[in-house]
């Protein structure tokens, strides 16, 4: 006899499971803005930190993504341009805003070369977009700073893995 149990995941949204249903794979979406060649490196690096996680990922450029109820958690990353964040990053927060606080999101910003270091709390736009959608965290990496990215991103991935484990057994009724 299979014993079934009913709870919210983390997107609201009303869940039945059984015991003998494999756990459901996290989506992740890694929305990203900018064309500067650090963004890309960055969100590749961010991608495969999340996929050794078992994290099923999807990145999309932020001016594409229509809505972002399919996904448990959220990444949005941008290009710092004049010490600002990239327009398309400070719409997608905007526009998505509502979805985004009910689910785990964390900010990320890439440097130019030629823009110098500003601290995190010197980037424009990202106070408001981090107190908009109560984002878990904001780092921001320099194109010289490969290993603090993958270090970040595995530390985020395993979050965001650990959660969702968290949040399934509480479902299921396993939680200790």
């Amino acid at each position: 006899m299979t014993q079934t149990h009913e709870g919210v995941n983390g997107t609201g949204r009303k869940v039945v499971l059984d015991r003998l249903t494999p756990p459901p794979r996290v989506r992740v979406l890694v929305a990203h803005a900018g064309t500067r060649a650090t963004v890309g490196s960055v969100v590749r690096q961010v991608a495969e930190a999340m996929r050794a996680h078992r994290l099923d990922v999807d990145v999309v450029p932020a001016r594409s993504v229509r809505d972002v109820q399919a996904y448990d958690a959220v990444l949005v990353g941008s290009a710092v341009v004049r010490r600002r964040w990239h327009r398309q990053a400070r719409r997608f927060v905007r526009r998505h805003g509502e979805a985004l606080a009910i689910r785990p999101v964390w900010l990320f910003s890439c440097l130019d070369p030629a823009e110098g270091r500003p601290r995190a709390g010197r980037v424009r736009g990202i106070r408001r977009a981090q107190a908009r959608i109560e984002a878990r965290g904001h780092e921001v990496f320099a194109p010289s700073q490969v290993a603090a990215v993958s270090r970040w991103s595995d530390r985020v991935g395993g979050s965001i893995a650990w959660e969702h484990h968290v949040r399934r057994d509480v479902i299921r009724g396993t939680a200790v």
